[in-house]
């Protein structure tokens, strides 16, 4: 099954065989919630809207009834946990650990939030994520920095921004 570069694909990673290797990631967790909207997703519409933080339980619900299976299987058997920093890091801890044995750097490629998410929710989920990345030690670089959707730059972004800037 793809996993789009998911960080739960590390452990399936040999050690390498170079000291210029990097374990990269990407993280769009919940995908319900940071690809509202999206045009390219398969069964989201242009009017779905939803909040963060919710229970992941319920992001399950949601997303396999919106969006399908594949994309509702990364939060499939949390119900009843807070989709919050603390989640973060028990969901990057694998890869954490997976990268301290080899010895080798943790990045995450890209991670973010669609321009159709409401700006607190926004807010929230960088605040999450960025506090258990910090916590880890993984270095990231936000998707993207202007347009293409997820840009922290424009317009959508412009009265939050000074505070967005701070969970970068």
């Amino acid at each position: 099954m793809p996993r789009n570069n998911s960080v739960i694909s590390i452990k399936e990673l040999r050690a390498p065989v170079d000291k210029k290797i990097v374990f990269n990631f990407h993280c769009y967790e919940p995908l319900i919630f940071t690809h509202q909207a999206a045009y390219w997703v398969d069964g989201m519409t242009d009017d779905f809207r939803i909040s963060y933080p919710k229970d992941l339980g319920e992001y399950y619900k949601v997303a396999l009834n919106t969006i399908g299976a594949f994309y509702a299987d990364l939060t499939k058997g949390y119900d009843g946990v807070m989709c919050d920093k603390e989640f973060f890091k028990r969901y990057f801890k694998e890869a954490v650990d997976v990268a301290e044995k080899y010895d080798v750097p943790l990045y995450c490629g890209e991670y973010g939030v669609i321009d159709r998410a409401a700006t607190d929710g926004v807010l929230n989920w960088f605040k999450d994520i960025n506090a258990a990345f910090n916590e880890y030690g993984i270095h990231r670089a936000a998707w993207s920095y202007k347009q293409m959707d997820f840009g922290i730059t424009d317009d959508h972004y412009k009265d939050i921004y000074d505070e967005l800037i701070k969970f970068l």
